[in-house]
């Protein structure tokens, strides 16, 4: 009998710590004291109103500790987002492997010196929040001891958090380090030669900042960078092809909105893994090379606001099956647009063409089995009947802008009644140039509607107007030519006719 008792008896603390929350411990005094520390550094902070002295670990938001007592993570965002500066007692947490405060946070202050206390830290993740006000976001610059911290650091991510001054050397010693994310900041100068030693890193993303020079070569030695974001700052200097070309495993390239130089991109197009590059408003120069329609891998390709020119190559859209974006807005890019091929590009979702001088007609069945749901071709030389847009957008309505264009139509039957962008109050360019900017036949597109070709009404002040061909034989621009007379302006392979200055025929 007194053996079976001491037998049930052995089994209490099994049966206990089967039934008990494996964090129902009490924290360790020196965790609770740092806690309860940061708390009192903290406003406006749901999270911290459980933070008890004395209660179970388990009663304690926002934190997750081991059978010790000990806290090893730290997570406060969303619902949870408090206001205040992260405090020097952080570094008492010595167990830390995690901290993550993000979305609504509303952080002010340096980064504390005591997290290089942290010797087990494996990722630290700040995001504050973007209308936070003034004293949203760190104060100061990013130290060069920051290379002292743990390293075991496999991801820093300091996103929004207004930091200054340069990218400091000591990142280098984070040999372990394999995402550096410090998007959206104030960092200045150039980009440190020395990052070269992080040989573990997968995605390198520092856009956003003010950053200035060139990207040294020595990142081509990181050779497993997939994600290169460098995108929104003042880079300058030849774009270094070879570096790119250099990184084999590089996935995701994004250099818009630098001052980087290019007479030709089509190197890039033997790249064996990139699937989306970003080269938008640099100074790059050339065509649109033939050779990206190899990159079957490619998915988005974006390129506006640069300074191509010539013909969009059939290559791009024949052969590039899994190409979803493309964006050649704001070039010098003419020609007719290859529609024929929309049909096998059945995978662009985007298709951004504005701003260019492209001519022709669409096609009725151009995207009868296209998935586009934004569509922008505004601003260029179209012409023949309004497009037929009606199969575009799959499950969602698709934004479309048509406007600047030499199209006539009823766009309400074509469209089925989806709506024509821009939104309302939107206005139109007022130059002398655009007909649609004082015409505005349409409302909202900028072309006129049968109705109006047959009533007369603003229509009829411009050239060769008919219920057929619309404006200057359906190939032109109506411009003015002193008083109230007008004449057309034709498009590429048009000339106004012969004794007949308000009709484009071919050249």
């Amino acid at each position: 009998m007194k053996s079976s008792f001491l037998a049930l008896f052995s089994l209490v603390p099994l049966l206990a710590s089967a039934i008990l929350p494996s964090n129902a411990v009490p924290l360790l005094p020196s965790q609770e004291s740092a806690l309860i520390s940061l708390k009192t550094a903290w406003r406006s902070c749901p999270v911290t109103k459980t933070w008890v002295a004395g209660a179970d670990c388990s009663k304690w938001s926002g934190i997750s500790c081991d059978d010790r007592g000990a806290v090893f993570q730290l997570y406060i965002y969303g619902e949870n987002s408090c206001t205040g500066a992260l405090t020097e007692s952080v570094g008492n947490l010595t167990e830390l492997t995690s901290i993550t405060i993000s979305d609504n946070w509303r952080i002010y202050g340096s980064l504390p010196k005591s997290l290089s206390n942290l010797q087990k830290l494996e990722s630290l993740e700040i995001r504050t929040d973007f209308n936070g006000g003034r004293n949203s976001g760190l104060s100061g610059a990013l130290p060069n001891s920051i290379g002292n911290f743990a390293r075991s650091l496999t991801s820093l991510m300091l996103l929004g958090t207004r930091l200054t001054g340069s990218i400091p050397r000591g990142l280098s010693r984070l040999s372990r380090l394999v995402y550096l994310n410090l998007d959206g900041n104030r960092l200045t100068g150039e980009i440190p030669r020395e990052l070269s030693g992080l040989r573990n890193l997968v995605s390198l993303e520092m856009g956003g900042n003010r950053l200035t020079g060139s990207i040294p070569p020595t990142l081509a030695e990181i050779k497993r960078l997939t994600t290169l974001n460098l995108g929104n700052n003042r880079l300058s200097g030849a774009l270094p092809t070879k570096e790119i070309l250099d990184i084999k495993s590089l996935e995701d390239l994004d250099l818009r909105n630098n001052r980087f130089t290019a007479s030709s991109i089509a190197a890039l197009a033997t790249h064996p893994s990139l699937t989306d590059i970003d080269l938008s408003w640099n100074i790059i120069s050339g065509s649109v090379p033939e050779q990206f329609g190899q990159m079957k891998k490619l998915a988005g390709l974006k390129l506006a606001g640069n300074r191509l020119s010539g013909k969009v190559p059939v290559a791009l859209l024949r052969n590039m099956p899994n190409l979803h974006y493309l964006d050649l807005s704001f070039n010098r890019l003419r020609g007719e647009f290859p529609w024929a091929y929309m049909k096998t590009a059945q995978a662009i979702e985007h298709l951004s063409l504005q701003r260019n001088a492209f001519v022709g007609e669409i096609p009725a069945d151009a995207f009868r089995k296209s998935g586009v749901a934004n569509f922008n071709i505004s601003f260029n030389l179209f012409s023949g009947s309004m497009p037929n847009l009606g199969f575009m957008g799959g499950e969602e309505e698709p934004r479309v802008d048509i406007r600047g264009n030499y199209f006539w139509g009823s766009p309400e039957f074509v469209m089925d009644n989806r709506k024509v962008c821009p939104q309302e109050g939107q206005k139109y360019p007022d130059s002398d140039d655009e007909y649609f900017a004082a015409l505005n036949c349409l409302g909202k597109s900028g072309n006129c509607n049968m109705k109006q070709q047959r009533s007369g009404a603003a229509c009829r002040r411009f050239c060769g107007t008919s219920r057929t061909n619309g404006p200057c034989s359906g190939h032109g621009v109506c411009v003015p030519a002193g008083g109230s007379r007008f004449k057309c302006r034709c498009a590429n392979g048009y000339k106004a006719a012969e004794g007949k200055p308000h009709q484009c025929v071919k050249a």
